[in-house]
């Protein structure tokens, strides 16, 4: 084969439709500084400003990258190690805690003049209240936040003064404001006896009197992440309340006290716990440990609280007034979670991997993104923290390649899944097509064409890499039999781009032996009935029932090198069959109208379509026993083939369609 070349499909016509929705999410990384942590926008400029903790490739150095809406940006030097960084629009400042310094580091958000004040010790959390003019810092005090000594500082952003307020005899954990400014509300944990875990708590610092009212609210054990909901009137803090291990003996005491987390409901005026509401346990007490590690991150709209568990590769969206957890699995270790009320999604990021998980405000997986370069071995790198700006711009910093990743809001885009897995072809061009299976962040397609002789023909991108516009590209491949060494033989003839405008156009470009082609190709649609494509990390194999759909690329893992492409749209199903002809030359073969026979079960003529012309050349079957496994049986040019076939998985997550 010298040259693919696209050619009527004659005889054969298939129906197409379209519809505006969401395009895949698009992403932009820029160099920012050596170890980005935290950031935060000035919804004014559009200025997004950056903590730079100094660790980074390019070596050491503490600063504050302040990038800018073109791209560029410039870097601030500091006196301290930059932690948290929070923007006041009205009064044009930029607030950066700064420990090492015991100070908070002042940014003009126009000239970008500086100044630093006095704070406690260790400042670690930085927040602003617009309707005071002031600006809190969170002072751990002791490394660590040891009991007795966590302070707040009030910075008045006008006079550019500073004072230093005690938080008495509890070690500060994390603070947040409700709207109207009056009160801060701050968690933290007592210092607990040997081996004890510590006791839990939350406290309120009214900012009229600058110092704490009232006292302290016990809450469980090891108090993490506070939000405020203002709508409904409370307080929500991720913790852990006591119980006891089931698996260990009665006569190990000690070890048998153990802790599982929890988000506690607490009334924001008297700070009574309304309700302790349980989380999913830790996976593994042995291997990571109970204490939930990660962030919590309020739905306002919902009044629904996300909570990132870390380690445990998970986070759950709750409701507090009904105390309901939905849990959703995550692919690999997440650091930082934030809610997007704009584009309504939950953003989380996955360091390991370089890229941030999008998700429904429901917690249904909707996209996957590519923000960071992968990591060294042996680093975390990846994203750090996400934070989003007034216009529904979310801005990721990624410690390792010491760069922001910007995903930008359009404002058409809907949260909805894009789904790619389908079989494409063109309404002008009929007789060709490329079936994808996207999963995650990567694209498999194989490419059905014919050859300069005008024999059927297919290439295959085995792994097309999902780039930040969103498109997918990779290296195109082509294989000859026989089957026991077509995988060795596979051999690199050019390059394949596939770029999605929506859930059902999109542009194929491909490069093969020299020749470029471009086509505008669309889903291949041959029945009205509904099909929902979703994402999912569950690797258990499903029963069989009505609802299930087997549109997928299948293969046989003891034969790589060959393959099936199935897309069904309600009881029918249209497959092609890609494998090696008797001269042992890549090969294709359609079953048109699969028909379904039975739960689980497709039949129908099998064709091969040269040039011009289209041959029935025998039948196949389909023989489904669970959603992931089944029988492929065909019948070809008067030679009967049996083989065992499952769904290709290569990434995660993967997608499941339901009819």
């Amino acid at each position: 084969m010298k040259r693919f070349r696209p050619v009527l499909f004659a005889g054969i016509s298939f129906l197409h439709a379209a519809c505006a929705v969401a395009s895949l999410q698009q992403s932009e990384t820029v160099p920012i500084g050596n170890s980005p942590v935290f950031s935060a926008s000035d919804s004014a400029t559009g200025r997004v400003f950056v903590s730079n903790a100094g660790m980074g490739r390019a070596g050491y150095g503490y600063s504050v990258g302040v990038l800018e809406r073109d791209g560029t940006h410039t870097n601030l030097s500091t006196p301290g190690f930059p932690s948290g960084i929070a923007v006041s629009a009205s009064l044009r400042k930029a607030v950066v805690a700064q420990t090492g310094c015991d100070c908070a580091l002042i940014i003009d958000a126009d000239t970008l003049a500086t100044r630093t004040v006095a704070s406690g010790t260790n400042p670690l959390r930085v927040l602003v209240v617009e309707s005071t003019g002031f600006a809190y810092v969170l002072n751990t005090g002791s490394l660590g936040g040891i009991a007795g000594t966590g302070t707040i500082t009030a910075i008045d952003l006008r006079a550019g003064t500073s004072s230093t307020h005690p938080v008495p005899t509890m070690g500060v954990g994390d603070f947040a404001a409700n709207a109207a400014g009056t009160r801060l509300y701050v968690s933290g944990t007592t210092q607990g006896g040997f081996a004890e875990w510590k006791l839990g708590w939350v406290q309120v610092f009214d900012v009229a009197s600058k110092a704490v009212v009232g006292s302290p609210t016990a809450i469980g054990r090891e108090a993490r992440h506070i939000v405020v909901s203002d709508t409904a009137h409370e307080v929500y803090v991720v913790g852990h309340v006591d119980f006891t291990r089931a698996d260990l003996p009665a006569e190990d005491t000690l070890r048998r006290k153990s802790i599982r987390p929890a988000l506690f409901a607490i009334d924001a005026a008297s700070l009574a716990v309304k309700r302790a509401i349980d989380l999913p346990d830790t996976t593994s007490l042995d291997l990571n440990g109970p204490m939930i590690t990660g962030e919590a991150a309020l739905d306002a709209s919902a009044n629904a609280v996300h909570v990132l568990d870390s380690f445990n590769r998970r986070f759950s969206v709750v409701n507090p007034a009904t105390g309901a957890v939905r849990e959703i699995q995550l692919e690999s270790v997440g650091t930082a979670i934030a809610v997007n009320p704009v584009a309504q999604t939950v953003l989380v990021s996955l360091p390991l991997r370089g890229e941030a998980a999008i998700h429904s405000l429901a917690g249904d997986r909707l996209d996957t993104v590519p923000i960071a370069h992968a990591p060294e071995s042996g680093t975390l790198g990846g994203p750090a923290s996400i934070s989003v700006d007034a216009m529904g711009n979310a801005y990721a910093t990624n410690i390792q390649d010491g760069s922001v990743s910007i995903l930008r809001h359009e404002a058409t885009a809907r949260a909805e899944i894009v789904n790619l897995t389908d079989l494409w072809s063109s309404a002008a061009e009929p007789g060709w097509g490329v079936f994808v299976q996207q999963q995650g962040a990567t694209l498999f397609a194989a490419l059905f064409a014919h050859d300069a002789s005008g024999s059927p023909a297919w290439l295959a991108m085995p792994n097309g890499a999902r780039q930040a516009d969103g498109s997918f590209t990779g290296a195109l491949y082509r294989t000859q039999g026989p089957i026991a060494h077509a995988v060795d033989s596979a051999a690199v003839v050019g390059t394949m781009r596939f770029d999605a405008a929506n859930s059902n156009s999109a542009t194929l470009s491909y490069v093969a032996d020299g020749a470029s082609f471009s086509k505008a190709v669309t889903r291949l649609t041959f029945s009205a009935s509904p099909r929902t494509c979703a994402w999912t990390l569950d690797s258990r194999k499903s029963t069989l029932d009505t609802s299930r759909n087997f549109t997928s690329l299948w293969w046989s893992p003891a034969e790589p090198g060959w393959g099936l492409a199935v897309s069904q749209q309600g009881d029918t199903t249209f497959g092609v069959l890609f494998g090696y002809d008797a001269s042992n030359r890549a090969s294709w073969t359609v079953m048109a109208n699969g028909a379904r026979k039975s739960l689980g079960e497709f039949s129908g003529s099998l064709y091969r379509a040269p040039a011009g012309s289209v041959q029935e050349i025998g039948d196949m079957s389909l023989a489904f026993s669970s959603s992931d496994e089944g029988v492929l049986s065909y019948r070809m040019d008067g030679v009967d083939h049996v083989k065992p076939i499952v769904r290709q998985e290569f990434a995660s997550p993967s997608s499941r369609c339901s009819s």
